[in-house]
């Protein structure tokens, strides 16, 4: 008897959760929640930015440092990281950042 009606059950159990799944799909999104998206991600997007640009300031700072004293620089990991954030779309509107990215480059590859 279980046996006959757990096919039937089973069935209208997974055509239920189809039509869950298409009703929530298929919903009308709010406007509202909309904007609280996009002000979510202008938020997000601003503090990824700020992160950003502290790590290329920090690697600034150290290489006008290294070239103050003429020390040889020891921290390519730092360098790597820099010139993989100064290529970030995110920052790369930002002038002053670009141009310390220009300045890390000069002081990852010394003039003789």
């Amino acid at each position: 008897m279980l046996n006959e009606k757990l096919p039937k059950f089973l069935f209208v159990l997974g055509l239920l959760g189809w039509i869950t799944v298409l009703v929530l799909i298929l919903k009308p999104v709010d406007n509202s929640e909309l904007n609280t998206l996009k002000q979510q991600q202008l938020v997000l997007t601003t503090q990824v930015k700020d992160i950003l640009i502290k790590e290329v300031d920090a690697v600034y700072s150290k290489c006008k440092k290294s070239n103050a004293l003429g020390e040889k620089i020891k921290w390519n990991g730092q360098f790597h990281l820099a010139e993989k954030y100064c290529q970030d779309p995110i920052i790369s509107n930002d002038i002053s950042s670009m141009a310390k990215c220009k300045e890390i480059k000069r002081c990852k590859t010394p003039q003789l």
